[in-house]
């Protein structure tokens, strides 16, 4: 046997035998049906060739002045978005008669988690073409074509009238988030329903105090991954 085969099978052998310490470790601790689940959604993502992976903006080709406001670009937890909507759909069941919207949607992974949760539609919303395009690919292979996925500033967006819920993963700074929800409430007469806003990982969150006519409901800590979760009322329910 070459050495390079005899390096190889030790190699393998080494891997296999972290593997099963490790799957044993987690046995104990309780976590293995999770981390399982983990590792065959990441073969598939892989086997289906889904980019769902962490992506610096500074990669980017992205001719837009908000681009100094952008925050950093990655992946997120699955269990913490599906906490979030677990906890909203409680708060209001019929939520998902409508339109979940995600500001700076990136590749769509949190789309396709929000997906499974039955919105009648579901839109991203991203300003880089070239995560826009990405994203687009990642539903194609995953036979999901009712995501539409804008490619646009979100400082000029304006929400659909059945728009039930927007994500914010913290996507820009203070400045752009202001930008953001005076557009928002500039049409704030067009919607159809109350508006929950979901902001993830909210660093800018004194800029909602702004503004008297978005209501703060509830704090949402999953494991020290705190959500605040605002209410933004229709205007004809406003005194």
């Amino acid at each position: 046997m070459k050495k390079e085969q005899v390096v190889l099978m030790e190699n393998n052998q080494k891997g296999i035998k972290h593997t099963l310490e490790t799957i044993l470790d987690l046995i104990k601790k309780g976590d293995i049906k999770i981390t399982l689940q983990k590792i065959y959604k990441n073969l598939y993502y892989k086997i289906k060739g889904i980019d769902f992976s962490m992506q610096s903006l500074k990669e980017l080709d992205i001719q837009n002045p908000h681009k100094a406001h952008a925050t950093i670009c990655g992946s997120s937890s699955q269990e913490t978005m599906e906490n979030i909507l677990d906890t909203i759909c409680k708060l209001h069941p019929s939520i998902r008669q409508g339109l979940f919207v995600d500001i700076g949607s990136g590749k769509g992974r949190l789309l396709h988690t929000a997906y499974k949760y039955g919105f009648e539609r579901y839109l991203g919303v991203e300003f880089s073409e070239q995560l826009a395009t990405i994203s687009k690919e990642n539903f194609k292979k995953l036979n999901i074509f009712d995501v539409e996925i804008l490619t646009m500033d979100a400082t000029t967006f304006i929400p659909p009238k059945d728009t039930r819920v927007l994500y914010l993963l913290n996507p820009f700074d203070d400045v752009v988030l202001t930008k953001f929800l005076k557009q928002v409430l500039k049409y704030h007469h067009f919607y159809q329903h109350d508006i929950y806003i979901i902001y993830r990982a909210p660093v800018f969150k004194e800029v909602f105090e702004k503004f008297n006519t978005i209501k703060h409901l509830k704090t949402v800590d999953f494991h020290r991954d705190i959500s605040e979760i605002y209410l933004l009322i229709q205007q004809e329910k406003i005194k």
